[in-house]
């Protein structure tokens, strides 16, 4: 995870490194941002946008978005990347990366302009059996620190608490069980849900 507060932002936007599996993985990022050019990592893989790109406040230019790269290289020192636009290089953002060791494909998505807290996008029907739920949540923020506390059956696995001067979020995981509806949510505990939220669920599976 990384972020930037605003006004003393800058592009790329990078993860400290990790270490990741050398192949067969596939990694999630959730960026939250004003401008975005693009994502990338330092293996040289390729990310698609995973559904829409999500307002999740009601001041104007606040957005966020899914992105991912099935079944890529990873490695030693892996790094993960938000690239801001031009001239826009001091504005705030935050990246969340997930490695999800063996996941072939997405099963399923959901996302949502949520405007509640605890923030949620919905549920997903799962075609397989344990599939990987990642979860992400990013509130409209109005201090700090904000933390961000997972649903029954999810594990918090990063969160930007800086609700102040950045934008703050969280993410979590589950392993599903049997095929079927799976849902969960992350409470701010920031977050005005009248100024806006916004929430991914993801499916992976093996």
């Amino acid at each position: 995870m990384a972020f930037d507060v605003d006004g003393l932002g800058h592009s790329p936007l990078t993860t400290p490194p990790v270490n990741t599996q050398a192949s067969g993985s596939t990694f999630v990022l959730f960026v939250s941002y004003h401008q975005l050019d693009s994502v990338s990592d330092n293996m040289g893989n390729k990310y698609s946008q995973v559904g829409p790109t999500v307002p999740y406040s009601t001041e104007a230019g606040s957005f966020v978005a899914m992105y991912a790269c099935v079944a890529c290289a990873g490695g030693t020192g892996h790094t993960f990347s938000m690239n801001k636009t031009f001239p826009d290089y001091g504005d705030e953002g935050t990246v969340l990366a997930v490695e999800v060791v063996g996941a072939s494909r997405i099963d399923v998505f959901a996302v949502a302009n949520s405007r509640t807290n605890p923030i949620s996008a919905g549920s997903v029907t799962t075609t397989q059996a344990n599939d990987v739920l990642l979860l992400e949540a990013t509130g409209n923020s109005f201090g700090s620190p904000d933390q961000y506390t997972p649903s029954k059956g999810f594990t918090l696995l990063d969160e930007n608490t800086n609700g102040t001067v950045s934008m703050a979020g969280g993410d979590a995981y589950q392993i599903a069980g049997p095929p079927g509806s799976y849902a969960g949510t992350l409470n701010s505990s920031q977050t005005d849900p009248s100024g806006g939220s916004a929430a991914f669920l993801i499916a992976l599976a093996h």
